[in-house]
């Protein structure tokens, strides 16, 4: 029984291996290596996000008078390049490197707080280190710092509210809030957490009293985080964006001028689908494993649920599914632990297929050719691991 359901006590935390934290980092660090770095000077002018991002580094530790909205509100990520006495570029891409090894370390031990065996845990940081739309976007186009900053927060705020631990929620929140408006979506779940009825179940006036504290305590927590969001809308300087306008009006007419971009099925189909290639299918084959996951974690749904309107604020496809990894893989990890494990061969399946549907053609140091071969090497790696699922659910119900 898990802290999201109820207040027996946190969940069973395996420990910490060093040598499958030690692998786990090289093995990110290749990885890192092998998706390369874009070509910064051959986009810049062409209305990418790094143009902005750049101009605010290069005005740091002051604020650019020429960046749109909502990027100048994003201040975290290029503040810090900013600070760094390297060219923009190089700090950018050193801070990327360090963020994406310790964002696989943090799940990593987020997964080990959840119960998952210290192999599997590892196993399954480094199935999303491979995930291209989520990780290896973010660490090619290295000016997207702003996003590991965001998915980083992501990682401390879910678990500081499965331990019920409010200042470090708060502190989390805050820093979120300097990166990207995605963090603000914890607040709601939250919310729904502490309110929840029977969450936890405490039994008379003084359990009572003890979650009524404890709801002032996020609430007083969750507060800076919240203001500063304000804030930087209202004080910081920025041009009219895309929506044709700047402020908190940005975020009311956004939806709007994108909506256009939002009847596309093909970009549906890649947020919802291309985003979960090729362990998309891993759920539904283990169906019953995935209604119990859910079942502890009722709020995680609704995270899920604001990720995905969040996306009628941009045009991007899977990165702005990035946020549901702190969802998605866990999920994938309790699978793996309790029906893929003990199958012979399932676990090398599954990582083969993510290797097979790894390479893209737009982006990387080796890129594609063509869509059509990415869109090939991805239903194939969706059949690989398919496949080895169902010989493993199979293999199970014979031996019963």
């Amino acid at each position: 029984m898990t802290p999201w359901q109820a207040s027996s006590g946190p969940a069973r935390t395996s420990r910490v291996d060093p040598r499958h934290l030690a692998a786990l980092c090289v093995f990110t660090i290749v990885a890192i290596a092998l998706y390369g770095r874009i070509d910064h000077d051959a986009v810049t002018g062409g209305g990418w996000d790094l143009d902005r991002y750049r101009l605010m580094a290069q005005a740091a530790p002051g604020l650019s008078h020429a960046v749109d909205a909502p990027f100048a509100y994003r201040l975290l990520g290029p503040y810090l390049a900013g600070l760094l006495p390297l060219p923009d570029p190089t700090a950018f891409y050193l801070l990327s490197a360090t963020l994406g090894v310790a964002l696989a370390a943090a799940l990593y031990a987020f997964l080990l707080s959840e119960g998952l065996d210290s192999a599997i845990a590892a196993f399954t940081s480094a199935l999303f280190v491979l995930n291209h739309g989520w990780f290896g976007w973010l660490i090619w186009d290295c000016f997207q710092l702003n996003d590991l900053l965001c998915l980083l927060s992501l990682v401390v705020m879910v678990w500081a509210l499965a331990r019920r631990r409010p200042w470090l929620f708060g502190a989390a929140l805050l820093l979120g809030s300097l990166a990207r408006e995605t963090s603000l979506l914890m607040v709601p779940v939250a919310l729904a957490t502490l309110y929840a009825p029977k969450v936890p179940a405490r039994e008379g006036r003084e359990g009572a009293s003890e979650m009524a504290a404890e709801r002032r305590r996020f609430s007083l927590a969750m507060l800076p985080g919240i203001a500063l969001f304000f804030l930087l809308r209202l004080a910081v300087p920025a041009t009219a964006g895309l929506a044709g306008t700047s402020g908190l009006a940005h975020y009311l007419r956004a939806p709007l001028t994108f909506a256009l971009d939002h009847t596309y099925v093909e970009i549906w189909e890649e947020r919802l689908i291309g985003s979960y290639v090729p362990l998309l299918t891993l759920p539904l084959i283990f169906l019953p494993t995935t209604r119990a996951y859910f079942a502890r974690r009722k709020p995680l749904l609704l995270f899920v649920a604001l990720v995905v309107l969040s996306t009628l604020w941009g045009t991007d496809r899977e990165r702005l599914m990035a946020p549901t990894f702190i969802v998605f893989y866990p999920l994938v990890g309790e699978i793996a632990q309790r029906h893929l494990a003990h199958c012979r061969g399932a676990l090398a399946a599954v990582f083969a297929g993510v290797v097979v549907a790894l390479p893209a053609y737009r982006f990387g140091r080796f890129p594609l050719p063509s869509l059509a071969i990415e869109t090939a090497c991805a239903m194939a790696a969706v059949v690989l691991v398919t496949a080895a699922a169902l010989a493993c659910k199979m293999a199970h119900s014979r031996t019963l």
